[in-house]
């Protein structure tokens, strides 16, 4: 679903949408969802499918990285209203966690933690584009060996001023 318009759209049903198609992926990782009642938002809803794609896919891939296929591995997803206007999507993995450095560069376009043939570093470059092409914050919160916490926000209409 790839639209240049502005419609409104679930953000619990585009995270869902995201993660049929990477449940192939999952393997052993446990996936707990703490949706909230959302209003629908106005936004591109397959530009916001494909951020939600890119950073459940990096959490896959970190947990893979830290629990090696075994169980153990969770992946939390939550949703809530925030500050009336806006709605605030908090992704968490438990996986390889990230350095300052990483932090800081994550949204480089070609700037990749992968091996070679892995990845093209383009994903959270693209995802962080789509953010700010919403009006929306996307911050990252982590540290080595303690997985990583995106928390996006976006507002409701895109009239509101961020």
């Amino acid at each position: 679903m790839d639209e240049d318009s502005l419609k409104y759209a679930s953000i619990n049903e585009g995270i869902d949408s995201a993660m049929i198609i990477i449940s192939n992926q999952l393997g052993n990782i446990k996936v707990v969802k703490n949706y909230s009642t959302l209003p629908l938002i106005e936004c591109y809803p397959g530009k916001l499918n494909q951020v939600f794609l890119n950073i459940l896919s990096n959490a896959i891939f970190a947990i893979d990285k830290s629990f090696d296929k075994r169980p153990g591995g969770q992946i939390t997803i939550t949703t809530c209203l925030h500050q009336a206007n806006y709605v605030e999507i908090i992704i968490e993995d438990n996986g390889i966690g990230m350095d300052e450095d990483t932090r800081n560069k994550i949204f480089n376009p070609f700037f990749t933690t992968k091996e070679v043939g892995e990845g093209t570093g383009l994903g959270m470059s693209i995802s962080h584009t789509i953010i700010m092409k919403h009006n929306g914050i996307i911050q990252i919160k982590s540290s080595p060996g303690d997985g990583a916490r995106f928390i996006i926000n976006l507002p409701l209409r895109q009239d509101t001023p961020t």
